[in-house]
């Protein structure tokens, strides 16, 4: 209930303390934005006096026309020359002046613009010398009273120039420091949640536990009531960007777990916090996991020892001890500690010597934990001493931590907890291992797993990829970044359109490639910077890596033309069209032919041939027929009519019902057919024409 009770006044304060730095962050921002209103204004007004200065540019190039008739003034126009000679190029810097700063200003980049703003002082500044050293030398000369009137009305110009100049070099200084403080706030500011939320989920487990332990409690006589010890929960990383951080789930009795880094090497940076946890369990019938070999225990420890090498890429001065225990026993080290000892008394539930069930017995306890530095160990012992002499209790047979039984859960299980930084100038690769030895009495030692982490300390490179001269629309841009340590995880792509800004446009993304979206003819600049698994981040380019230019992509295929030459073969009640294919097929395999009578619209379609037969015509009307291709991009035009044909039927021979088969008849009266059969009375003789 006290954890959770300090979890939660932890998160209050940190509240306030997050409502305080939100309330400078805006104080903060307005006056980043007043002062880049009052810079954009001053840039506005430098614009103004700029150009009353460059209207005197004429004037001089008339009176420079004029001296050129004035032997007596060749030193004078020499001056009248240098000056318009300055304001050439002073002229191209004001017209740009006001989009460049504004822009410098507005992505961050005040060293630019204090440049710019320097670099007109500086040009300015000369031509004020001349202009001085001009009048000076048209003082009493009647002959140039109109050139000294010019150069005195440029001079008072020049000066606004140089005036407002040096007023936007200091706001610049001032806005920079805004800046500055805006963004350190904004990392305060995004470091809360996950503080918050790391802060809210320990009270609410403490909590938890706090309330299952009073809603399962029992009569103190009944075997079967639960006791589950209050676990380790482990502090994780709260504010670290791309890093799991905290403790995997533990399953193994004896065993080390570590900080969960980036991938299957779990990849931190030099100088990360690593948190670990060794629990060990005296193995009895309630065991979950009995490892090969192992055997169970017949009575309960009196001693546990833990030592922990501590690999020589850890920083032993940040070496913090942690909480350890057992069961529901929990010994609380002050923040900071490298050395803990205390002596306790606890009362345990063990099995009773009187006969079956459990009885409640008073031990004394003697806790320690310590680091070694000479040896590079972290230690911890939790022994049963005599509460009469101090020392190590003389009965074989005592001990405090009982063979892990079925009920209460944890009964034989025990924790120690070490907090400690590795070396932040470890080389990329380095790996950093964690084996723990765990002693019950006197005991052969067990060995945990080894827990790794390597490490990362270099940060990846990127480049753009794929990225031609020219990029069809539609098409790919991509990127892509090499790491020696955990690898490329994220990048960050900028990008400039035209003569726009060079500004973020992905930012932490794990793409490696887009679709190019840009406008045809337009020039787009791109440039990368990759981060990988464990946040370390390449250096942010400066401008553009890369230029193409937006093209459309080549046009599709397109309908193909018209069929040519059709013709038609007219039949009964139908008529047979052909073809010759059309002249382009439009880029595309013509996949269809239709054809079309007129009148009526009777069709037929092939998929390939060039004929077809259109059915259901009517007899003795005239027909005229159309062809049209088909491709993957439509249909295309139709072709000329045929010329008409006009669809019959067959004729049909008058009907004739032979009276004998092969038999011919002479009509003749009184003749007789060729086979003598009588038929009119006579016969036929031979070479005489008969009518049949």
């Amino acid at each position: 209930k006290s954890y959770a009770a300090d979890a939660l006044a932890l998160h209050d304060r940190w509240q306030e303390q997050y409502e305080l730095i939100e309330k400078e962050f805006k104080l903060e921002v307005a006056l980043a934005v007043s002062r880049l209103a009052i810079i954009l204004g001053e840039v506005a007004g430098l614009f103004m006096t700029a150009f009353k200065a460059l209207a005197a540019v004429p004037k001089l190039k008339r009176i420079k026309e004029a001296l050129d008739n004035l032997d007596e003034a060749r030193e004078l126009l020499d001056t009248v020359n240098q000056i318009v000679t300055a304001f050439a190029p002073i002229k191209g810097l004001m017209t740009t002046l006001a989009s460049q700063i504004s822009q410098e200003v507005m992505f961050g980049n005040s060293d630019n613009a204090k440049n710019t703003a320097a670099l007109i002082d500086e040009s300015v500044k000369s031509i004020k010398g001349l202009v001085i050293s001009a009048l000076a030398k048209v003082q009493g000369d009647t002959k140039l009273i109109k050139l000294g009137k010019t150069f005195g009305n440029v001079l008072p110009v020049v000066s606004s120039v140089i005036t407002v100049v040096q007023q936007v070099n200091g706001l610049m200084d001032d806005y920079t420091k805004s800046v500055k403080s805006i963004e350190a706030m904004t990392k305060g500011l995004d470091n809360f949640p996950p503080l918050w939320e790391f802060l809210s989920g320990q009270a609410r487990t403490y909590w938890k536990a706090y309330i299952d332990a009073l809603t399962n409690e029992k009569e103190e006589d009944d075997p079967d009531k639960p006791k589950r010890p209050l676990p380790p929960i482990p502090p994780g990383r709260p504010g670290k960007k791309k890093n799991c951080g905290g403790v995997a789930v533990s399953y193994d009795p004896n065993e080390i777990v570590g900080p969960v880094g980036w991938g299957d090497d779990q990849w931190l940076q030099p100088g990360d916090l690593h948190f670990y946890s060794i629990s060990f369990e005296n193995l009895g019938p309630g065991s979950e996991v009995i490892p090969p070999g192992a055997s169970l225990a017949t009575a309960p420890a009196a001693t546990v020892t833990v030592s922990l090498p501590l690999d020589d890429d850890l920083d032993l001065t940040t070496f913090e001890l942690g909480d350890f225990g057992f069961a529901e026993t929990r010994f609380e080290v002050p923040a900071g500690r490298q050395q803990f000892e205390t002596s306790s008394t606890v009362t345990m539930e063990l099995q009773s010597f009187e006969g079956e069930g459990t009885e409640e017995v008073d031990l004394s306890l003697r806790a320690k934990a310590w680091l070694d530095v000479p040896n590079r160990t972290a230690n911890w012992l939790i022994e049963l001493v005599d509460p009469a002499t101090g020392e190590p209790h003389p009965d074989p047979a005592a001990g405090f931590l009982p063979p892990e039984p079925v009920t209460p859960e944890g009964a034989g299980q025990g924790f120690a907890e070490l907090f400690v930084e590795s070396v932040g100038s470890s080389p990329t690769g380095t790996d950093v291992d964690a084996t723990a030895t765990i002693v019950f009495d006197t005991n052969e030692p067990i060995v945990t797993n080894t827990w790794t982490n390597r490490l990362d300390r270099s940060s990846p490179t990127s480049s753009m990829s794929g990225v031609g001269a020219t990029t069809e629309i539609g098409g790919v841009i991509g990127w892509s970044g090499v790491d020696t340590g955990s690898g490329a995880a994220t990048y960050d792509v900028w990008r400039k359109i035209g003569d726009g800004p060079f500004a973020l446009w992905l930012d932490d993304t794990p793409l490696t490639e887009v679709e190019f979206d840009g406008e045809a003819g337009v020039a787009y600049g791109f440039a990368v910077a990759a981060s990988d698994g464990v946040g370390n981040v390449e250096a942010m380019p400066t401008g553009v890596q890369v230029t193409t230019t937006a093209v459309d992509p080549p046009p599709g295929p397109t309908a193909p033309s018209a069929p040519r030459q059709v013709g038609a073969t007219a039949g009964n009640a139908r008529a047979t069209v052909s073809w010759i294919a059309p002249a382009s097929n439009g880029g595309a395999t013509i996949t269809k032919y239709t054809v079309t009578s007129a009148p009526g619209g009777k069709q037929c379609t092939t998929t390939g041939a060039l004929s077809c037969t259109v059915t259901g015509l009517t007899n003795g009307t005239s027909y005229t027929f159309r062809v049209r291709a088909t491709n993957s991009a439509g249909s295309g035009p139709w072709s000329g009519t045929s010329p008409s044909v006009t669809p019959k039927a067959p004729v049909v021979p008058s009907s004739f019902v032979p009276l004998v088969p092969a038999r011919l008849l002479d009509t003749r009266p009184g003749e007789s057919t060729s086979d003598g059969v009588g038929a009119g009375g006579g016969r036929v003789a031979a070479g005489s024409v008969v009518e049949v």
